[in-house]
């Protein structure tokens, strides 16, 4: 990341690369509203979504089977996720986490000169 000391966080280009990081890593949660759960209708749907809420579902299915078989049942429960809009808290997160760094980056410079 090119952070040596705290001086390093001054520069813009370092500060968008700790965001991108944060969203690389943010992207790899799963974030499920179960309030929405009454919209699946296939049951083989909602064991997947229920099974993947579960860490330790995660932990077995890596253990058990290939990666592209784990990469694939990733993706369908990601696809059932979207499909049946389970997901508007971990997209309103997302875009939160959009605005406030645009608010923080647009802050006055002197601001933040004195933070640091």
């Amino acid at each position: 990341m090119q952070i040596y000391n705290l001086k390093d966080l001054r520069s813009q280009d370092v500060i968008f690369r700790l965001f991108q990081l944060l969203l690389e890593q943010f992207d790899k949660l799963l974030i499920i509203d179960l309030k929405g759960m009454e919209k699946v209708l296939d049951k083989r749907h909602i064991g997947l979504i229920c099974d993947c809420t579960n860490p330790y579902y995660w932990d077995s299915l890596k253990q058990a089977v290939s990666y592209k078989v784990y990469s694939r049942v990733k993706r369908d429960c990601n696809r059932y996720i979207e499909e049946y809009g389970l997901n508007h808290t971990r997209l309103l997160i997302r875009d939160l986490l959009h605005k406030k760094f645009q608010e923080m980056m647009n802050c006055k410079e002197e601001f933040y000169q004195e933070a640091a």
